[in-house]
Order: structure tokens, then C-alpha cells, then sequence
């Protein structure tokens, strides 16, 4: 689900947003009506660089008081898109930043699965 869709979502809603204040700034107002809905909602921080301070203290936040979860930027990400493919294609194993990108889907997964 992206922070500005009108669906009415189902089940599990993972809820991304980059690590900027602006781009979280329509997150709060979709989450009372998720909440309201008993919906379960997984907050991601994506595309983090941390090595950028306002990305680092930003991640800190929201990981400490939202549980958010962490998706690293990565050019595996675009690469593997582009391909029209997915990190977790054998194809393109051995391919640098897979291993870490896996992970970081599977963490995902997981916890959007619990």
C-alpha cells in the first residue's frame, strides 16, 4: 500500500515510506482509518542511506516508536526490477547485495506474516 492510496485494504497492510519527514507527512492521517479497521500495519522506512544524518535519525525514530522496519537502499533493488525479476530469483544468485537484500525481504515477510 503506498501512503496516498484510497483502497480500503484487507489483512496485513505494509505501509512504506522514505526516511524524510516529507514523505511520512501523509502516513499519519492514514493510520487512524487502518487502525480502525483492525488492520495489522507494518511501517517500512525504504530506500535508507545511512550515511545521511536526517535518514539515520529519522530511521531511529520510527523504528524505536512506530516498530517500523528497514529496507536499506540498494542498487540490487532497481537491478532486479529492471530485470523483471525478484531478489529471491536463483538466477541471480552470487549477483552483489542479493544476500543482503534477501534478508531484509524475509525479515519483512516474516513479520508482515505473524
Amino acid at each position: 500500500m503506498t501512503p496516498s492510496t484510497t483502497d480500503v485494504p484487507q489483512g496485513t497492510v505494509v505501509l512504506p515510506y522514505q526516511p524524510t519527514r516529507l514523505s511520512y507527512g501523509v502516513v499519519p492521517k492514514h493510520l487512524p482509518k487502518l487502525e480502525k479497521e483492525n488492520l495489522k500495519i507494518v511501517q517500512v522506512v525504504s530506500m535508507v542511506d545511512r550515511r545521511k544524518e536526517e535518514h539515520r535519525t529519522f530511521t531511529l525514530d520510527k523504528v524505536k516508536n512506530e516498530n517500523a522496519k528497514v529496507i536499506a537502499q540498494r542498487s540490487i533493488y532497481e537491478r532486479v526490477a529492471g530485470l523483471g525479476r525478484t531478489v529471491f530469483d536463483p538466477a541471480l544468485k552470487g549477483m552483489y547485495g542479493i544476500r543482503e537484500a534477501k534478508k531484509e525481504m524475509t525479515e519483512l515477510f516474516l513479520e508482515a506474516s505473524k
